[in-house]
């Protein structure tokens, strides 16, 4: 299996916004083709990434809400 490069992983990470994007806009965005936007999808998904998906929909990347005071104060 092919490893795909942390800078182009970044680059993937980094053109997810607040909004849903597709594979073809992520392969745009970071100058590669559709199949290693999956394969980065996949990869930074299994390092911890939250990464909502819907088949012919596109990805969002689910970013973690602030600790609310219960949280904080135990």
């Amino acid at each position: 299996m092919a490893v795909v490069s942390q800078r182009r992983m970044m680059r993937v990470l980094n053109a997810m916004g607040e909004n849903v994007v597709t594979a073809e806009f992520l392969a745009k965005r970071a100058g590669c083709s559709e199949r290693t936007v999956y394969r980065c999808i996949s990869e930074l998904r299994a390092s911890g990434h939250k990464i909502l998906s819907g088949a012919g929909t596109g990805y969002l990347l689910r970013r973690s809400a602030p600790a609310t005071e219960a949280e904080t104060n135990g």
